[in-house]
Protein backbone atom coordinates (compact mmCIF):
# COMPACT_ATOMS: atom_id res chain seq x y z
CA UNK A 1 0.00 0.00 0.00
CA UNK A 2 2.68 2.67 0.75
CA UNK A 3 4.55 1.68 -2.59
CA UNK A 4 1.04 2.39 -4.66
CA UNK A 5 1.14 5.31 -2.66
CA UNK A 6 4.67 6.58 -3.30
CA UNK A 7 4.09 5.38 -7.13
CA UNK A 8 0.93 7.54 -7.71
CA UNK A 9 2.23 10.48 -5.80
CA UNK A 10 5.47 10.89 -7.71
CA UNK A 11 4.45 9.71 -10.69
CA UNK A 12 0.33 9.87 -11.54
CA UNK A 13 0.09 13.31 -9.93
CA UNK A 14 3.34 15.26 -11.65
CA UNK A 15 2.07 13.71 -14.87
CA UNK A 16 -2.16 15.22 -14.17
CA UNK A 17 -0.44 18.89 -13.60
CA UNK A 18 1.84 18.87 -16.57
CA UNK A 19 -1.31 17.39 -18.87
CA UNK A 20 -3.38 20.42 -17.19
CA UNK A 21 -0.81 22.99 -17.82
CA UNK A 22 -0.11 21.60 -21.58
CA UNK A 23 -4.25 21.95 -22.09
CA UNK A 24 -4.12 25.69 -20.63
CA UNK A 25 -1.16 27.13 -23.31
CA UNK A 26 -0.11 30.05 -24.02
CA UNK A 27 0.24 31.42 -20.47
CA UNK A 28 1.48 34.16 -21.38
CA UNK A 29 -0.18 37.65 -19.73
CA UNK A 30 -1.01 39.06 -23.92
CA UNK A 31 -1.75 35.29 -24.49
CA UNK A 32 2.08 34.52 -25.90
CA UNK A 33 3.80 31.45 -25.46
CA UNK A 34 6.63 31.87 -22.56
CA UNK A 35 9.69 29.89 -21.97
CA UNK A 36 8.08 26.87 -20.12
CA UNK A 37 5.39 26.84 -22.78
CA UNK A 38 7.83 26.07 -25.22
CA UNK A 39 9.92 23.67 -23.20
CA UNK A 40 6.81 21.83 -22.26
CA UNK A 41 5.14 21.69 -25.44
CA UNK A 42 8.81 20.21 -27.28
CA UNK A 43 8.18 16.66 -28.60
CA UNK A 44 11.26 15.58 -26.63
CA UNK A 45 10.09 16.50 -23.59
CA UNK A 46 6.44 14.79 -24.48
CA UNK A 47 8.64 11.46 -25.28
CA UNK A 48 10.65 12.24 -21.76
CA UNK A 49 7.01 11.98 -19.35
CA UNK A 50 5.58 8.97 -21.49
CA UNK A 51 7.99 6.92 -20.89
CA UNK A 52 8.58 8.08 -17.20
CA UNK A 53 4.72 7.40 -16.89
CA UNK A 54 4.78 3.75 -18.22
CA UNK A 55 7.67 3.45 -15.91
CA UNK A 56 5.73 3.65 -13.52
CA UNK A 57 2.19 2.24 -14.60
CA UNK A 58 4.40 -1.00 -15.47
CA UNK A 59 5.64 -0.26 -11.72
CA UNK A 60 2.10 0.33 -10.34
CA UNK A 61 -0.01 -2.75 -12.37
CA UNK A 62 2.91 -5.47 -12.18
CA UNK A 63 4.92 -5.51 -9.68
CA UNK A 64 3.81 -4.27 -7.23
CA UNK A 65 0.07 -6.25 -7.06
CA UNK A 66 2.60 -9.49 -7.62
CA UNK A 67 3.90 -8.56 -4.16
CA UNK A 68 0.14 -8.43 -3.12
CA UNK A 69 -0.84 -11.30 -4.42
CA UNK A 70 2.68 -12.93 -2.93
CA UNK A 71 2.52 -12.08 0.73
CA UNK A 72 -1.73 -12.19 1.09
CA UNK A 73 -3.10 -14.99 -1.17
CA UNK A 74 -0.67 -17.96 -0.75
CA UNK A 75 1.45 -19.51 1.63
CA UNK A 76 4.82 -21.19 0.52
CA UNK A 77 3.22 -24.46 0.55
CA UNK A 78 0.68 -23.54 -1.53
CA UNK A 79 3.36 -21.59 -4.18
CA UNK A 80 5.92 -24.97 -4.12
CA UNK A 81 2.38 -26.82 -5.06
CA UNK A 82 0.82 -24.35 -8.01
CA UNK A 83 4.42 -24.92 -9.90
CA UNK A 84 5.27 -22.10 -12.41
CA UNK A 85 2.87 -19.94 -11.27
CA UNK A 86 3.66 -20.46 -7.68
CA UNK A 87 7.46 -19.64 -8.37
CA UNK A 88 6.32 -16.32 -10.48
CA UNK A 89 4.68 -15.49 -7.52
CA UNK A 90 7.07 -16.07 -4.59
CA UNK A 91 8.81 -12.96 -3.35
CA UNK A 92 12.11 -12.30 -4.47
CA UNK A 93 13.27 -12.37 -0.70
CA UNK A 94 12.60 -15.61 -0.61
CA UNK A 95 13.98 -16.41 -3.54
CA UNK A 96 17.71 -14.77 -2.55
CA UNK A 97 17.69 -16.24 1.19
CA UNK A 98 16.98 -19.74 -0.84
CA UNK A 99 20.15 -18.52 -2.79
CA UNK A 100 22.05 -17.59 0.03
CA UNK A 101 21.73 -20.67 1.73
CA UNK A 102 22.53 -22.64 -1.32
CA UNK A 103 26.04 -20.75 -1.56
CA UNK A 104 27.00 -21.56 2.48
CA UNK A 105 26.21 -24.98 1.67
CA UNK A 106 28.34 -24.74 -1.75
CA UNK A 107 30.90 -22.77 0.04
CA UNK A 108 31.29 -25.69 3.12
CA UNK A 109 31.50 -28.44 0.64
CA UNK A 110 34.37 -26.94 -1.28
CA UNK A 111 36.24 -26.40 2.16
CA UNK A 112 35.73 -29.93 3.34
CA UNK A 113 36.04 -31.17 -0.61
CA UNK A 114 39.96 -29.27 -0.53
CA UNK A 115 40.67 -30.52 3.08
CA UNK A 116 39.85 -33.83 1.43
CA UNK A 117 41.79 -33.83 -1.54
CA UNK A 118 44.94 -32.67 0.90
CA UNK A 119 45.14 -35.92 2.56
CA UNK A 120 44.96 -38.14 0.01
CA UNK A 121 47.31 -38.58 -2.94
CA UNK A 122 46.58 -39.45 -6.26
CA UNK A 123 46.23 -43.09 -5.79
CA UNK A 124 43.37 -41.78 -2.90
CA UNK A 125 45.41 -42.84 -0.36
CA UNK A 126 45.27 -41.56 2.96
CA UNK A 127 48.68 -39.29 3.41
CA UNK A 128 50.11 -38.28 6.88
CA UNK A 129 49.55 -35.37 8.76
CA UNK A 130 52.98 -33.83 7.81
CA UNK A 131 52.54 -34.40 4.24
CA UNK A 132 48.86 -32.94 4.50
CA UNK A 133 50.90 -29.64 6.11
CA UNK A 134 53.24 -29.45 2.96
CA UNK A 135 50.58 -29.73 0.43
CA UNK A 136 48.40 -26.98 1.99
CA UNK A 137 51.77 -24.66 2.11
CA UNK A 138 52.29 -25.89 -1.47
CA UNK A 139 48.58 -25.42 -2.71
CA UNK A 140 48.43 -21.99 -0.70
CA UNK A 141 49.03 -19.94 -4.13
CA UNK A 142 46.11 -21.85 -5.96
CA UNK A 143 44.03 -19.09 -6.69
CA UNK A 144 40.12 -18.86 -8.31
CA UNK A 145 40.14 -15.99 -10.75
CA UNK A 146 37.12 -13.38 -9.57
CA UNK A 147 35.70 -10.28 -10.35
CA UNK A 148 35.93 -8.09 -13.22
CA UNK A 149 33.33 -6.53 -15.76
CA UNK A 150 32.82 -9.41 -17.65
CA UNK A 151 33.41 -11.96 -14.65
CA UNK A 152 30.42 -9.97 -12.93
CA UNK A 153 27.88 -9.49 -15.63
CA UNK A 154 28.81 -13.17 -16.88
CA UNK A 155 27.57 -14.61 -13.30
CA UNK A 156 24.79 -12.24 -12.88
CA UNK A 157 23.04 -13.29 -15.71
CA UNK A 158 22.98 -16.64 -14.52
CA UNK A 159 22.36 -16.26 -11.10
CA UNK A 160 25.48 -17.34 -10.40
CA UNK A 161 26.64 -14.58 -8.20
CA UNK A 162 24.22 -15.46 -5.23
CA UNK A 163 23.66 -19.39 -5.69
CA UNK A 164 27.57 -19.78 -6.08
CA UNK A 165 29.25 -16.92 -4.49
CA UNK A 166 26.74 -15.83 -1.97
CA UNK A 167 26.80 -12.03 -2.77
CA UNK A 168 24.01 -10.41 -2.09
CA UNK A 169 22.90 -7.18 -4.30
CA UNK A 170 21.00 -5.22 -2.46
CA UNK A 171 17.76 -3.31 -3.06
CA UNK A 172 19.27 -0.03 -2.42
CA UNK A 173 22.13 -0.56 -5.11
CA UNK A 174 19.52 -2.05 -7.64
CA UNK A 175 17.06 1.22 -7.22
CA UNK A 176 20.13 3.47 -8.05
CA UNK A 177 20.96 1.87 -10.95
CA UNK A 178 18.14 1.92 -12.64
CA UNK A 179 17.22 5.48 -11.35
CA UNK A 180 21.09 5.84 -12.85
CA UNK A 181 19.56 4.32 -16.67
CA UNK A 182 16.76 7.31 -16.01
CA UNK A 183 18.89 10.07 -15.86
CA UNK A 184 21.18 9.17 -18.46
CA UNK A 185 18.42 9.02 -21.04
CA UNK A 186 17.21 12.51 -19.67
CA UNK A 187 20.34 14.34 -19.42
CA UNK A 188 21.37 13.05 -23.23
CA UNK A 189 17.64 14.38 -24.31
CA UNK A 190 17.88 17.56 -22.52
CA UNK A 191 21.29 18.19 -24.06
CA UNK A 192 20.19 17.11 -27.47
CA UNK A 193 17.20 19.71 -27.41
CA UNK A 194 19.40 22.07 -25.89
CA UNK A 195 21.90 21.42 -29.24
CA UNK A 196 19.52 22.15 -31.34
CA UNK A 197 17.94 24.88 -29.58
CA UNK A 198 20.61 26.66 -29.05
CA UNK A 199 22.06 26.06 -33.17
CA UNK A 200 18.79 27.08 -34.44
CA UNK A 201 18.51 30.42 -32.11
CA UNK A 202 22.28 31.06 -33.66
CA UNK A 203 21.16 30.47 -37.53
CA UNK A 204 18.66 32.70 -36.64
CA UNK A 205 20.90 35.78 -34.87
CA UNK A 206 22.93 35.18 -37.82
CA UNK A 207 20.24 35.81 -40.71
CA UNK A 208 19.23 38.45 -38.52
CA UNK A 209 22.75 40.56 -39.05
CA UNK A 210 22.92 39.68 -42.36
CA UNK A 211 19.64 40.76 -43.37
CA UNK A 212 21.19 44.57 -41.75
CA UNK A 213 22.30 47.03 -43.49
CA UNK A 214 26.58 47.08 -43.98
CA UNK A 215 27.88 48.50 -40.48
CA UNK A 216 30.40 48.00 -37.45
CA UNK A 217 28.01 46.48 -35.40
CA UNK A 218 26.71 43.95 -38.05
CA UNK A 219 30.59 43.27 -38.78
CA UNK A 220 31.29 42.37 -34.99
CA UNK A 221 27.96 40.49 -34.70
CA UNK A 222 29.36 38.27 -37.71
CA UNK A 223 32.73 38.28 -36.54
CA UNK A 224 31.44 36.81 -33.02
CA UNK A 225 28.52 34.94 -33.52
CA UNK A 226 28.94 31.02 -34.03
CA UNK A 227 27.27 29.57 -36.54
CA UNK A 228 24.78 26.88 -36.21
CA UNK A 229 27.23 24.36 -37.59
CA UNK A 230 29.51 25.03 -35.04
CA UNK A 231 27.11 24.52 -32.38
CA UNK A 232 26.03 21.29 -33.50
CA UNK A 233 29.64 19.77 -34.17
CA UNK A 234 31.03 20.57 -30.83
CA UNK A 235 27.75 20.27 -28.74
CA UNK A 236 27.47 16.31 -30.88
CA UNK A 237 30.92 15.74 -29.97
CA UNK A 238 30.25 16.45 -26.03
CA UNK A 239 27.67 14.13 -26.02
CA UNK A 240 28.96 11.68 -27.58
CA UNK A 241 31.60 11.63 -25.05
CA UNK A 242 29.23 12.48 -22.09
CA UNK A 243 26.87 9.36 -23.56
CA UNK A 244 30.01 7.00 -23.32
CA UNK A 245 31.21 7.92 -19.58
CA UNK A 246 27.63 7.62 -18.38
CA UNK A 247 27.42 4.03 -19.89
CA UNK A 248 30.77 3.00 -18.44
CA UNK A 249 29.92 4.50 -15.18
CA UNK A 250 26.26 2.83 -14.95
CA UNK A 251 28.16 -0.60 -16.39
CA UNK A 252 30.72 -0.42 -13.76
CA UNK A 253 29.09 0.20 -10.45
CA UNK A 254 28.04 -3.35 -9.75
CA UNK A 255 31.26 -5.01 -10.77
CA UNK A 256 33.00 -2.74 -8.31
CA UNK A 257 30.48 -3.60 -6.03
CA UNK A 258 31.10 -7.14 -6.02
CA UNK A 259 34.86 -6.79 -6.38
CA UNK A 260 34.84 -4.45 -2.82
CA UNK A 261 32.48 -7.22 -1.21
CA UNK A 262 35.09 -10.11 -2.35
CA UNK A 263 38.04 -8.50 -1.52
CA UNK A 264 36.58 -7.72 1.88
CA UNK A 265 35.88 -11.66 2.23
CA UNK A 266 38.62 -12.73 1.18
CA UNK A 267 40.76 -10.07 3.37
CA UNK A 268 42.53 -8.26 1.42
CA UNK A 269 40.69 -5.07 2.15
CA UNK A 270 40.38 -4.34 5.62
CA UNK A 271 37.22 -4.80 8.02
CA UNK A 272 37.74 -5.44 11.50
CA UNK A 273 41.63 -4.52 11.82
CA UNK A 274 40.52 -1.21 9.44
CA UNK A 275 41.41 1.88 11.75
CA UNK A 276 38.19 3.63 9.86
CA UNK A 277 36.32 0.56 10.98
CA UNK A 278 34.74 2.17 14.59
CA UNK A 279 33.45 5.19 11.97
CA UNK A 280 31.38 2.74 9.91
CA UNK A 281 30.40 1.51 12.89
CA UNK A 282 28.86 4.37 14.32
CA UNK A 283 27.29 6.25 11.66
CA UNK A 284 25.92 3.18 8.86
CA UNK A 285 22.88 5.55 8.31
CA UNK A 286 24.84 7.38 6.17
CA UNK A 287 24.56 4.26 3.88
CA UNK A 288 20.98 5.93 3.01
CA UNK A 289 22.75 9.02 1.12
CA UNK A 290 24.30 6.55 -1.92
CA UNK A 291 20.99 6.81 -4.06
CA UNK A 292 21.57 10.69 -4.21
CA UNK A 293 24.83 10.53 -4.43
CA UNK A 294 24.60 8.22 -7.44
CA UNK A 295 22.35 10.02 -9.68
CA UNK A 296 23.74 13.29 -9.18
CA UNK A 297 27.41 12.15 -9.49
CA UNK A 298 26.18 10.75 -12.66
CA UNK A 299 24.84 13.64 -14.09
CA UNK A 300 27.54 15.90 -12.71
CA UNK A 301 30.41 13.18 -14.68
CA UNK A 302 28.42 13.68 -18.01
CA UNK A 303 27.97 17.02 -17.96
CA UNK A 304 31.87 18.15 -16.91
CA UNK A 305 32.82 15.84 -19.99
CA UNK A 306 30.23 17.65 -22.27
CA UNK A 307 31.97 20.63 -21.33
CA UNK A 308 35.47 19.77 -21.77
CA UNK A 309 35.19 18.08 -24.91
CA UNK A 310 32.13 20.45 -26.51
CA UNK A 311 34.29 23.23 -25.27
CA UNK A 312 37.99 22.04 -26.70
CA UNK A 313 36.11 21.44 -29.92
CA UNK A 314 34.02 24.39 -29.71
CA UNK A 315 37.42 26.61 -29.57
CA UNK A 316 39.04 24.67 -32.35
CA UNK A 317 35.38 25.81 -34.72
CA UNK A 318 35.30 29.25 -33.53
CA UNK A 319 37.12 31.62 -35.79
CA UNK A 320 38.12 34.39 -33.05
CA UNK A 321 40.28 31.09 -30.56
CA UNK A 322 40.94 28.62 -33.88
CA UNK A 323 44.59 29.99 -34.81
CA UNK A 324 45.56 30.47 -30.88
CA UNK A 325 44.07 26.71 -30.74
CA UNK A 326 45.86 25.27 -33.99
CA UNK A 327 49.12 26.70 -32.89
CA UNK A 328 48.73 25.02 -29.32
CA UNK A 329 47.75 22.10 -31.05
CA UNK A 330 51.30 22.42 -32.76
CA UNK A 331 53.14 23.07 -29.61
CA UNK A 332 51.48 20.23 -27.54
CA UNK A 333 51.96 17.64 -31.05
CA UNK A 334 55.84 18.52 -31.29
CA UNK A 335 56.04 18.53 -27.25
CA UNK A 336 54.17 14.67 -26.71
CA UNK A 337 56.76 13.32 -29.91
CA UNK A 338 59.73 14.90 -27.91
CA UNK A 339 58.38 13.07 -24.70
CA UNK A 340 57.89 9.87 -26.57
CA UNK A 341 62.08 10.08 -27.55
CA UNK A 342 62.62 10.81 -24.19
CA UNK A 343 60.62 7.70 -22.88
CA UNK A 344 62.48 5.59 -25.38
CA UNK A 345 65.95 6.75 -24.22
CA UNK A 346 65.38 6.67 -20.57
CA UNK A 347 63.94 2.49 -21.22
CA UNK A 348 66.75 1.98 -23.12
CA UNK A 349 69.79 3.59 -20.78
CA UNK A 350 67.67 2.22 -17.94
CA UNK A 351 67.56 -1.44 -19.34
CA UNK A 352 71.42 -1.01 -20.52
CA UNK A 353 73.10 0.97 -17.24
CA UNK A 354 70.80 0.11 -14.08
CA UNK A 355 69.87 -3.39 -12.10
CA UNK A 356 67.34 -2.19 -9.48
CA UNK A 357 69.02 0.05 -7.21
CA UNK A 358 71.87 0.21 -8.52
CA UNK A 359 74.33 1.50 -11.68
CA UNK A 360 76.18 -1.48 -13.78
CA UNK A 361 78.25 1.23 -15.23
CA UNK A 362 78.65 4.50 -12.74
CA UNK A 363 80.63 6.64 -15.51
CA UNK A 364 77.56 5.82 -18.25
CA UNK A 365 74.87 6.14 -15.76
CA UNK A 366 76.31 9.71 -13.90
CA UNK A 367 76.32 10.87 -17.86
CA UNK A 368 72.91 9.72 -19.09
CA UNK A 369 71.19 10.44 -15.83
CA UNK A 370 72.92 14.24 -16.10
CA UNK A 371 71.76 14.52 -19.92
CA UNK A 372 68.18 13.55 -19.10
CA UNK A 373 67.97 16.00 -16.44
CA UNK A 374 68.80 18.56 -18.25
CA UNK A 375 66.86 17.87 -20.90
CA UNK A 376 63.72 17.63 -18.82
CA UNK A 377 64.26 21.11 -17.26
CA UNK A 378 62.69 21.90 -20.97
CA UNK A 379 60.14 19.36 -20.66
CA UNK A 380 58.53 20.30 -17.42
CA UNK A 381 55.57 22.06 -19.68
CA UNK A 382 54.62 18.59 -20.78
CA UNK A 383 54.33 17.19 -16.97
CA UNK A 384 52.66 19.67 -16.53
CA UNK A 385 49.96 20.06 -19.15
CA UNK A 386 50.11 16.34 -18.86
CA UNK A 387 49.42 16.21 -14.94
CA UNK A 388 46.42 18.80 -15.79
CA UNK A 389 44.87 16.85 -18.29
CA UNK A 390 45.17 14.19 -16.30
CA UNK A 391 43.86 15.04 -12.83
CA UNK A 392 41.09 16.91 -14.94
CA UNK A 393 39.75 14.23 -16.93
CA UNK A 394 39.80 11.79 -13.48
CA UNK A 395 38.23 14.17 -11.61
CA UNK A 396 35.40 14.57 -13.88
CA UNK A 397 35.41 10.66 -14.24
CA UNK A 398 35.51 9.58 -9.93
CA UNK A 399 32.94 12.69 -9.38
CA UNK A 400 30.25 9.77 -11.20
CA UNK A 401 31.87 6.86 -8.86
CA UNK A 402 30.90 6.91 -5.50
CA UNK A 403 31.56 3.22 -5.22
CA UNK A 404 35.70 3.83 -4.90
CA UNK A 405 37.81 6.46 -3.20
CA UNK A 406 38.96 9.20 -5.59
CA UNK A 407 40.82 10.75 -3.10
CA UNK A 408 43.90 8.85 -0.74
CA UNK A 409 43.07 8.70 3.31
CA UNK A 410 45.88 11.05 3.84
CA UNK A 411 44.30 14.11 1.33
CA UNK A 412 42.75 16.49 4.44
CA UNK A 413 42.60 19.20 6.19
CA UNK A 414 42.48 19.51 9.94
CA UNK A 415 40.98 16.18 10.01
CA UNK A 416 38.15 16.86 7.41
CA UNK A 417 37.94 14.03 4.85
CA UNK A 418 37.19 16.06 1.18
CA UNK A 419 35.15 12.89 -0.02
CA UNK A 420 33.25 11.02 2.35
CA UNK A 421 30.79 9.66 -0.43
CA UNK A 422 33.22 6.64 -0.61
CA UNK A 423 33.14 5.54 2.85
CA UNK A 424 29.16 5.97 2.93
CA UNK A 425 28.84 3.55 0.16
CA UNK A 426 31.22 0.88 2.00
CA UNK A 427 29.15 0.95 4.80
CA UNK A 428 26.38 0.19 3.18
CA UNK A 429 28.22 -3.12 1.84
CA UNK A 430 29.37 -3.80 5.48
CA UNK A 431 25.59 -3.33 6.59
CA UNK A 432 24.24 -6.12 4.09
CA UNK A 433 27.44 -8.36 4.02
CA UNK A 434 26.93 -8.62 7.54
CA UNK A 435 23.40 -9.79 7.23
CA UNK A 436 23.45 -11.42 4.27
CA UNK A 437 27.19 -13.38 4.31
CA UNK A 438 26.71 -17.20 3.37
CA UNK A 439 28.46 -18.70 6.73
CA UNK A 440 27.05 -15.44 8.78
CA UNK A 441 23.81 -16.83 7.57
CA UNK A 442 24.01 -20.39 8.10
CA UNK A 443 25.66 -19.55 11.94
CA UNK A 444 22.59 -17.60 12.46
CA UNK A 445 20.30 -20.45 11.57
CA UNK A 446 22.34 -22.67 13.98
CA UNK A 447 21.99 -20.33 17.08
CA UNK A 448 18.20 -19.81 15.88
CA UNK A 449 17.79 -23.87 16.17
CA UNK A 450 19.59 -23.97 19.78
CA UNK A 451 17.46 -21.32 20.74
CA UNK A 452 14.01 -23.45 19.36
CA UNK A 453 15.29 -27.05 20.26
CA UNK A 454 17.18 -26.49 23.73
CA UNK A 455 19.81 -29.12 24.63
CA UNK A 456 18.34 -31.39 22.22
CA UNK A 457 20.23 -29.71 19.16
CA UNK A 458 23.91 -29.25 19.40
CA UNK A 459 24.40 -31.17 22.48
CA UNK A 460 28.18 -30.50 23.83
CA UNK A 461 29.35 -34.05 22.74
CA UNK A 462 28.66 -33.13 19.02
CA UNK A 463 29.69 -30.14 19.52
CA UNK A 464 32.83 -31.93 20.89
CA UNK A 465 33.50 -34.54 18.04
CA UNK A 466 32.76 -31.74 15.62
CA UNK A 467 35.89 -29.68 16.79
CA UNK A 468 37.87 -32.91 16.74
CA UNK A 469 36.72 -33.30 13.29
CA UNK A 470 37.40 -29.82 11.86
CA UNK A 471 40.76 -29.55 13.40
CA UNK A 472 41.94 -33.48 12.07
CA UNK A 473 40.57 -32.71 8.42
CA UNK A 474 41.58 -28.63 8.45
CA UNK A 475 44.87 -28.50 11.06
CA UNK A 476 45.64 -25.10 9.66
CA UNK A 477 43.17 -23.51 10.90
CA UNK A 478 44.73 -23.49 14.63
CA UNK A 479 46.76 -20.31 13.26
CA UNK A 480 43.54 -18.82 13.54
CA UNK A 481 43.02 -20.17 17.03
CA UNK A 482 46.31 -19.15 18.61
CA UNK A 483 46.14 -15.58 16.97
CA UNK A 484 43.10 -14.90 18.45
CA UNK A 485 44.18 -16.78 21.82
CA UNK A 486 47.31 -14.25 21.74
CA UNK A 487 45.07 -11.37 20.79
CA UNK A 488 42.89 -12.11 24.04
CA UNK A 489 45.40 -12.66 26.69
CA UNK A 490 47.48 -9.42 25.44
CA UNK A 491 44.28 -7.18 25.96
CA UNK A 492 43.39 -9.27 29.09
CA UNK A 493 47.11 -9.20 30.18
CA UNK A 494 46.51 -13.49 31.01
CA UNK A 495 49.39 -15.62 30.67
CA UNK A 496 47.05 -18.67 29.84
CA UNK A 497 49.15 -21.21 28.23
CA UNK A 498 49.15 -21.68 24.01
CA UNK A 499 49.55 -25.38 22.69
CA UNK A 500 52.89 -25.78 21.07
CA UNK A 501 51.55 -28.42 19.17
CA UNK A 502 48.57 -30.36 17.33
CA UNK A 503 48.29 -33.19 19.73
CA UNK A 504 48.30 -30.89 22.96
CA UNK A 505 45.70 -28.46 21.12
CA UNK A 506 43.54 -31.76 20.29
CA UNK A 507 43.67 -32.49 23.96
CA UNK A 508 42.66 -29.09 24.84
CA UNK A 509 39.62 -29.23 22.62
CA UNK A 510 38.52 -32.59 24.36
CA UNK A 511 39.39 -31.55 28.00
CA UNK A 512 35.62 -30.63 29.37
CA UNK A 513 37.72 -27.84 31.66
CA UNK A 514 38.34 -25.58 29.12
CA UNK A 515 37.79 -22.30 29.54
CA UNK A 516 35.46 -19.86 27.51
CA UNK A 517 38.51 -18.03 26.03
CA UNK A 518 40.69 -20.94 24.80
CA UNK A 519 37.19 -22.02 22.53
CA UNK A 520 38.20 -22.03 19.43
CA UNK A 521 36.26 -19.04 17.13
CA UNK A 522 36.38 -20.72 14.01
CA UNK A 523 33.97 -23.50 14.73
CA UNK A 524 30.19 -22.91 14.03
CA UNK A 525 28.93 -23.29 17.78
CA UNK A 526 29.34 -24.39 21.05
CA UNK A 527 27.37 -23.47 24.32
CA UNK A 528 27.29 -24.64 27.72
CA UNK A 529 23.98 -23.05 28.64
CA UNK A 530 20.55 -22.56 26.96
CA UNK A 531 20.87 -19.16 25.38
CA UNK A 532 17.92 -18.22 26.33
CA UNK A 533 18.84 -18.03 29.62
CA UNK A 534 20.41 -14.78 29.07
Amino acid sequence: LISSCAVVLFSIVPYILIADYKDHIPHGEYGEHTDLDQLVDTKWISIAINIFLAFSLFILLGIIPKHLISNITFDHDERQRRGLVGNWLMSDDVKRSAGTKVAATRKINTIIQNASELHSDDEHEVVGFDNAMKRFVMHTDRLEDAGGIIWTWKHCFRSGLLREHGVWIHNRLIVGQVTQVMVYIFVITVLIYDTELVANEADTTIAHFVAEEPGKLRSLALLYAPSGWMIRRSFYTGIGFAAGIGAVIIMIYLPSTVCTILKLRAGLLPSMYDENFAKYRYSADTACYNIGNMVFGLAGSQFLFFLFFGGLVFLFLWPITKTRMMNFLAWFTALMLTILLKFALTRIFRKKFYTSFYRQHPRAANFSALALECWHIGLGGGVLVGRLTQFLLASAFWIGRVDVSFLCDDVHAFGYRFDTAPTNYRKDILVHDAHRHPLIDRLGTMYLMRVKHGSRFCTNAGCAWRRVFVQALMPWLLKYRRQSEISSNNERNSSSSIPASVEEAMEELMDPSLSSTNKDPTLVLCVEDDPRDE
